[in-house]
């Protein structure tokens, strides 16, 4: 039954998207932010879900609205660069190792694609700053969403087990990837922790979270800013339910380079002292960070030092199998975790052991990219350009310290954020730009992605 009605409701909203594509733009996030695991669990080749056939079917209505013109740029042709690192890197390991379940090397692959796909759709259908505004309240409504689920799960696990993967298999064409293998695992854990989530709420909290504190912060509409701010206060309360000790480090690292480096640092300073306090009075979420890093009474050895312990291991053990294929193209993360049982939980390691020195130059040209853009902006007259400037710079800095202990610039969640944050400010810089409001000289992004004149 709940499996027709899921059915029937993809249908409508294609119905809908169809008509009024931005409609369908906007529930790209909820689709995959919460969709029931359980939902035609197994049923499909590869694990093939609702959210993926959604994201096809957007891209593929995308191609259709762009009328056979390319509707790509520098930002689409980086998103497919860095799928090609991931997959030449898993095409190799295969095999080196003598070879594993393929289907994992085909999902892999194929979850990758969501990147350049989102950068895509975002391209064609994304238009004007109304356009940008309205997708970032998408964006953080699903996040809060996401956040509100995630802490209802921790005191209602049982009720809400349609969102928890089912089991953890490779049968036949039932496949995961192998960062949803790990993912699996720490499900359990956290929450016997009194926590939830894995890396990919964590990061999406840590996304939304930083763009909502960036909108009340630079934003004037006062209607908005009000909506903001809810967003920003559940998204925190959830990455704080969430427990997990990078996405944290990213968010107060974020802030702080934000109280040091931004035009109103002094407005980020009294909301970092407000929600400190509201930590130190509420208790409740306090705790549960506390006990992930300091744990419980009388421990032998602190949860922080004894995860960091395990990772020194991790490395340790890279280091110790090093093999010249890692120099150029690397192993792939499906056949590291197929030897190794474990990934490099660190994305500069990661880059270099998954893709070799390919993947380095990858991650480094997205960060030098990003970088650049979210600073152009942050040169913009206007509060709206300096707002989405400075969320974008400020997540690029969680990202990198949140990659320090996991996969950020491996993982397709994490990235799909990212590009979709780069396309969203390379759009409105198009327009400050044309409008003759920003004195950087160069070319426009209108002038290098197509997408955008065709768009209007």
């Amino acid at each position: 039954m709940a499996v027709t009605i899921a059915i029937i409701v993809w249908f409508l909203a294609a119905s809908v998207a169809l008509v009024r594509p931005k409609v369908g733009v906007a529930l790209i996030w909820p689709a995959i932010w919460l969709y029931p695991n359980t939902a035609l669990y197994g049923t499909l080749p590869l694990n093939v879900r609702l959210d993926d056939l959604w994201m096809v079917f957007m891209f593929v209505l995308a191609v259709f609205y762009a009328r056979g013109r390319s509707g790509t740029g520098p930002v689409f042709w980086l998103a497919v660069v860095w799928v090609f690192s991931l997959v030449l890197g898993d095409f190799m390991g295969f095999f080196v190792t003598g070879g594993f379940a393929w289907q994992m090397l085909v999902k892999s692959g194929l979850k990758s694609l969501y990147v350049p796909m989102t950068v895509y759709i975002l391209t064609v259908f994304l238009r004007d700053d109304r356009d940008i505004l309205n997708h970032l309240k998408a964006m953080g409504l699903a996040a809060a969403a996401a956040g509100i689920l995630g802490i209802a799960m921790v005191y209602f696990p049982t009720a809400l087990k349609m969102f928890l993967i089912p089991g953890v298999q490779v049968i036949g064409f039932q496949v995961y990837t192998a960062l949803e293998l790990i993912e699996a695992g720490e499900i359990g854990a956290r929450r016997a922790q009194g926590a939830v989530g894995t890396m990919t709420l964590a990061a999406l909290l840590l996304s939304a979270s930083l763009m909502a504190l960036c909108m009340v912060i630079y934003y004037i509409r006062q209607w908005d800013r009000w909506l903001f701010a809810v967003i920003a206060l559940v998204c925190l309360t959830g990455l704080g339910y969430t427990a997990t000790r990078g996405a944290i480090g990213g968010l107060v690292g974020a802030i702080l380079w934000g109280m040091l480096f931004t035009r109103r640092r002094g407005t980020l300073i009294a909301i970092g002292l407000m929600g400190a306090a509201i930590l130190v009075v509420q208790g409740g979420v306090l705790e549960r960070v506390l006990l992930r890093v300091v744990g419980e009474a009388g421990a032998r050895e602190t949860p922080f030092m004894e995860g960091l312990a395990k990772r020194f291991a991790i490395w340790g053990t890279f280091a110790d199998h090093f093999s010249p294929i890692y120099l150029f193209t690397g192993m792939g993360m499906s056949s590291v975790m197929h030897i190794q049982k474990a990934t490099a939980h660190n994305s500069y390691l990661g880059a270099f052991v998954y893709a070799g020195l390919f993947g380095v130059a990858v991650m480094a040209a997205i960060i030098v990219r990003v970088w650049k853009l979210a600073k152009r902006l942050r040169m913009a007259a206007d509060a709206f350009s300096q707002g989405l400037g400075v969320y974008l710079a400020m997540f690029l800095v969680g990202m990198m310290l949140f990659g320090m202990v996991v996969e950020m610039f491996q993982h397709a969640g994490a990235m799909q954020m990212l590009f979709a944050a780069t396309v969203l400010a390379e759009r409105r810089l198009a327009q400050v730009r044309e409008a003759g409001a920003l004195p950087v000289p160069g070319p426009l992004p209108s002038e290098l992605s197509p997408g955008y004149a065709i768009a209007q």
